[in-house]
């Protein structure tokens, strides 16, 4: 039996108190959860939850999910640490294990990712492994958030934070495992003349 997996990555973007109108979090949140009724994604990455508000909300969203979130050390603002999380439904799939890393030279340690010019956020990645209850067949998801700015040293930064995520889901997950990865990755493709 082969199991399907609908993948969804989203940027919800924060609750930012300066978003007025269409853009406000207020705005936002029921087409968000029509979205989210109307997809019915099977695992979610999500990039810039933020605030308690906001993150209630999306779990009021998401009733059948499960939730992950990154564990942010006491000494670190829970707003610049890599605001990831991970859904997942709990009436398809069994959390066999998960995990968190940094995206720096220095995995195991929140700072900033590599050569950056963005010294205030930090950036991780979050995964799961998760067990098919009809299938038995186990996958992994990935997510992260790329530093954004645009310098030529971000642009190094973020190919090393590929790499690095590359590098640990193989030892994490083995070289033949099924492996989602997703994000917001900061990253876009522009066309010469």
């Amino acid at each position: 039996m082969t199991a399907n997996v609908k993948v969804m990555s989203f940027n919800i973007r924060f609750d930012n108190p300066k978003d007025t109108a269409l853009n406000s979090w207020v705005a936002r949140c029921m087409p968000c959860s029509l979205m989210f009724q109307s997809v019915r994604p099977d695992v979610i990455g999500m990039q810039e939850p933020r605030g308690d508000k906001q993150i209630a909300d999306i779990k009021a969203m998401l009733p059948e999910y499960a939730a992950i979130e990154t564990a942010v050390p006491a000494n670190v603002n829970v707003n610049k640490a890599g605001r990831i999380m991970l859904f997942y439904r709990a009436d398809k799939y069994v959390l066999k294990s998960k995990g968190q890393f940094w995206l720096n030279d220095n995995p195991e340690v929140p700072a900033p990712s590599f050569e950056t010019t963005d010294k205030n956020n930090l950036r991780a990645a979050l995964w799961v492994k998760l067990q098919d209850k009809a299938t038995g067949k186990n996958f992994y998801l990935a997510t992260t958030h790329f530093p954004y700015k645009r310098a030529a040293e971000d642009d190094t930064a973020r190919e090393k934070c590929a790499v690095l995520i590359v590098a640990k889901m193989k030892k994490i997950a083995g070289e033949k495992a099924t492996v989602f990865v997703t994000g917001d990755m900061n990253a876009s493709f522009e066309m010469g003349d």
